[in-house]
């Protein structure tokens, strides 16, 4: 009887414990429910301040940081959406480097757990995508919005669906891949028509980066009707006028062109008296062309505000265009080489003669390789007013210098506009700085100037405008070398975003920061690129021969 009565004793014991045990299981879940449930309160206020953010970041961080609640356990999915939402107040401190770790905490429960929705899955790898774009990762910002766009037929939010595509334009649209920026942008754009009206900020903010899309590529009758569409809605934007005439001065309208310059506002923009300008040096009115390109230079005297410096070199070579159309060449020659010395930051001379040695941190790559092709070019106009083979010589020094910087723009900028700066103008350069060889070769028949013609023509053969590194796929190479590719293409796409930001700003102290942040990505670019080419395998398979091996001695 005593130990019946003692089994009985130890099984009330064990239900009273077990009760217990699940009782506090209770609690706890309905514990971290009410927490969870404060938290996702305070981030989803109407009117959220930081104060609101704070709190609701301090609340999921306890969710995540309790090592209590399972991650393929009950509370998986509720853990999952801690984990999601801190991310997104983290990207609004703004922190993306833990924003981005706690969006991977979220990957790894999503990937271990089924039972996590796939609209939750879709949002998360859009969020993570989106996180590494701002990381300037552009890799893995593509392969998680890959992974987001697999799932958009299991999305039934169309905002979830204009976020991924727009997201995914804006990516492709900083790393110079317009054409694949559109097509992303479109489909963004069409989403939201179907559920706000036209005049909404978010299809004006697409439809703008679509008609500048265009006009990159060199599509400008699709650019001009894109920006008339948009004065329809917005006819007081400083900004699409700007554009319009823009367009409308690559279309040779320069009539047009002018119209919409007078809309722009000077004080806000100064460089449209620099468009101003040269659409009346295209009309041949010099007089007026000369009035509008002399109040840039006259505003960097006075006043900084508003003032890029970039403005400031562009009204020089502007300059340098209408004192050549005017035949006066050394004069034109000499403003060329301030616009150079602008365009540089890092070249100072003034002595014509002399050329920037390094295109490390200069200001905007095609306004810089107009620079050195127009003073080469003016040099040899110069020697065929004046007969002195002096300035041929300087012109063919100057050609090799912008055939030297074309190289420099293919291996530093994998855009689409850069591949049609050289598609456009490789030719032209390469059969030029070959004529003025041969000319030198007439007159100077014992300095090889012959040879060097040949040489000239052997790098045009060479020359490949796509760079071989945006053609090799990561499968075809090394680890290590793979591991150097994807760092190359990340640096390329900062690069590209800096100089989006770099054409877009005005203010001369932003402008300058962005370059030298700029300059600090083209000197990783480079070392990177050198650790690259020394690689045995991406050699091999870059040049198809063996890498160059020391001679062993017997």
């Amino acid at each position: 009887m005593k130990l019946v009565a003692r089994n009985i004793i130890v099984c009330i014991l064990l239900l009273s414990t077990l009760t217990k045990v699940v009782s506090q299981d209770a609690v706890s879940r309905q514990h971290l429910q009410a927490r969870f449930a404060e938290a996702n309160r305070l981030f989803n206020v109407d009117n959220p301040t930081s104060g609101t953010d704070q709190q609701a970041l301090a609340l999921f961080e306890e969710i995540t940081e309790d090592a209590g609640i399972s991650a393929s356990g009950p509370d998986a999915e509720l853990l999952f959406n801690a984990f999601i939402k801190k991310a997104i107040l983290l990207e609004l401190k703004p922190d993306y480097t833990a924003s981005r770790v706690a969006y991977l905490r979220a990957v790894a429960i999503n990937d271990a757990n089924h039972a996590i929705r796939d609209s939750l899955s879709f949002q998360l790898f859009t969020h993570l995508g989106s996180a590494y774009y701002r990381l300037n990762n552009f890799d893995s910002a593509r392969h998680y919005l890959k992974r987001a766009e697999k799932m958009l037929d299991k999305s039934t939010s169309r905002s979830d669906r204009a976020r991924l595509y727009n997201t995914f334009g804006v990516l492709y649209y900083d790393n110079g891949n317009y054409f694949q920026s559109k097509t992303y942008f479109n489909q963004a754009l069409n989403i939201i028509r179907e559920e706000y009206p036209a005049n909404h900020p978010s299809a004006m903010n697409i439809k703008m980066n679509i008609a500048t899309a265009e006009y990159k590529l060199g599509d400008y009758l699709a650019a001009l009707e894109l920006n008339k569409s948009i004065l329809q809605i917005n006819s007081a934007s400083d900004y699409v006028n700007l554009n319009l005439g823009r367009t409308n001065a690559a279309l040779h309208r320069y009539v047009e062109a002018l119209a919409s310059y007078s809309k722009v506002n000077p004080a806000k923009i100064p460089g449209v008296y620099n468009e101003i300008g040269y659409a009346y040096l295209q009309l041949k009115q010099y007089d007026s062309a000369g009035f509008f390109l002399d109040k840039i230079i006259q505003h960097s005297f006075t006043s900084s505000e508003n003032l890029n410096t970039l403005d400031v070199g562009v009204s020089q070579l502007y300059h340098a265009y209408l004192l050549s159309d005017k035949q006066e060449y050394m004069a034109a020659i000499k403003a060329v080489q301030e616009s150079i010395i602008l365009f540089s930051r890092n070249f100072t001379s003034k002595d014509i003669f002399e050329s920037p040695t390094s295109f490390v941190g200069n200001f905007a790559y095609f306004r810089m390789f107009d620079a050195l092709r127009t003073k080469a070019s003016l040099f040899y106009r110069l020697y065929t007013k004046t007969g002195d083979p002096k300035y041929l010589e300087a012109s063919l020094k100057d050609y090799l210098l912008t055939l030297e910087f074309l190289a420099y723009i293919e291996k530093n900028y994998d855009t689409d506009d850069s591949k049609l700066l050289l598609k456009k103008n490789s030719r032209e350069v390469y059969e030029e700085a070959i004529t003025i060889s041969m000319e030198l070769h007439k007159l100077f028949p014992a300095r090889k100037f012959a040879e060097k013609a040949f040489y000239i023509a052997e790098m045009n053969k060479a020359s490949v405008v796509i760079s071989n590194v945006a053609s090799m796929s990561m499968g075809e190479v090394h680890h290590e070398a793979s591991a150097l590719l994807q760092k190359i293409r990340n640096l390329k796409f900062s690069i590209a975003r800096l100089n989006l930001k770099i054409d877009e700003t005005h203010q001369h102290e932003q402008s300058d920061q962005l370059i030298r942040e700029r300059s600090n990505y083209e000197l990783e670019l480079s070392r990177a690129s050198k650790v690259l080419e020394e690689n045995d395998v991406y050699y091999r398979d870059k040049h198809n021969i063996q890498p160059p091996t020391v001679l062993k001695t017997a």
